[in-house]
């Protein structure tokens, strides 16, 4: 006789990370227990780390945690995770992500290919361009940029709809360039 596999109900929260799928929704806070603390001036193993209405309320060595959580607290084991602070991406252009790869090996390619391409540019493009480099360093860690480029303010808005960090600066351009002497705010 085939076993029949158990499938968990979708309001129960998982008891490894492995499982969670979403973000549980829980009125409780949650442990994550297990994981390696990525801390200064030394990591934390095994350490916990407790998440309350999304955000970090409590972090350390795992045995402190669960004495101060103990009965309060929703248990998930991270045994085999790395809990580290966001990477930082300190010099980006995020618009460009998009036209990334496809100049390689071209001459000139910032005055033959890049200038031309960002001639063309508008706010309106220029938000949505920003999103596929900002997923990317999301998925690698990177939870802020430093971002300096035509249309700022649209690079601005794409990175607090996917609720990023930002340093955002207006690229001026008066020697040449893609838009010199042209205001980036139209």
């Amino acid at each position: 006789m085939k076993k029949k596999k158990r499938t968990r109900p979708t309001n129960e929260i998982a008891t490894s990370l492995i499982d969670l799928k979403t973000p549980p929704r829980t009125s409780r806070p949650l442990l994550f227990e297990g994981a390696a603390l990525l801390t200064l001036p030394e990591a934390i193993f095994p350490a916990g780390l407790v998440v309350e209405n999304g955000k970090i309320t409590d972090l350390g060595p795992m045995a402190e945690l669960r004495a101060r959580h103990r009965g309060k607290a929703k248990r998930i084991d991270a045994r085999g995770y790395i809990v580290a602070p966001g990477l930082i991406n300190s010099h980006s252009h995020a618009p460009m992500g998009f036209f990334r790869d496809r100049a390689h090996g071209k001459d000139s390619m910032i005055e033959n290919f890049f200038f031309p391409m960002e001639r063309n540019l508008t706010a309106k493009l220029v938000e949505p361009l920003s999103y596929s480099h900002l997923l990317a360093g999301l998925f690698s860690g990177t939870t802020a940029f430093v971002d300096h480029y035509y249309f700022s303010h649209a690079v601005a808005r794409a990175i607090d709809r996917i609720g990023l960090r930002g340093a955002i600066g207006e690229t001026i351009a008066d020697l040449g360039g893609a838009l010199p002497c042209a205001s980036a705010w139209k």
